[in-house]
């Protein structure tokens, strides 16, 4: 009979993390800048921008920002970074 061991474990979430940055660049698309968090929890391997349509995935955790285009005027936007 073999053994096996299932080992659980949580990360606490990351500390610093500064709200993003964004800057208009026309009347259907802003700039969201941010900076890495200033104590990470393990590797960055990807950042998300949840606005919540559209959802942006970047997968290159050395971007940290990303121009969101095609948005419609007049209409009011909320998001998250992840």
């Amino acid at each position: 009979m073999k053994t096996m061991f299932l080992l659980l474990f949580s990360l606490p979430a990351p500390g610093g993390v500064s709200a993003p940055t964004i800057v208009t660049l026309d009347h259907e698309s802003v700039n969201v800048q941010w900076e890495p968090p200033a104590r990470s929890n393990g590797e960055i391997i990807s950042y998300t921008i949840h606005m919540p349509d559209p959802r942006i995935y970047i997968g290159n955790p050395n971007v940290t920002s990303y121009s969101v285009d095609g948005l419609v005027p007049y209409t009011q936007y909320s998001g998250m970074q992840e």
